[in-house]
């Protein structure tokens, strides 16, 4: 089951072009989310960590959002 609340991923669809949504399709984009989200904290993590810091700065995340 899907850990972010409904709200917030039904205004992306809603900048998006507002289209109506299912129960169940609202969960299944929120797992496709989540698994999107823990993909790209494990590589930033792994940026911070090969520039020796354990804590992760906005420059990790735009290094592996830009690399893909």
């Amino acid at each position: 089951m899907a850990e972010l609340p409904n709200a917030p991923l039904q205004r992306i669809f809603k900048k998006a072009g507002e289209a109506k949504i299912t129960g169940d399709a609202k969960v299944t984009y929120a797992e496709a989310v989540e698994s999107y989200a823990l993909e790209l904290a494990e590589k930033a993590i792994a940026e911070a960590n090969a520039n020796k810091r354990k804590t992760v700065k906005p420059e990790d995340i735009e290094a592996v959002t830009k690399s893909e």
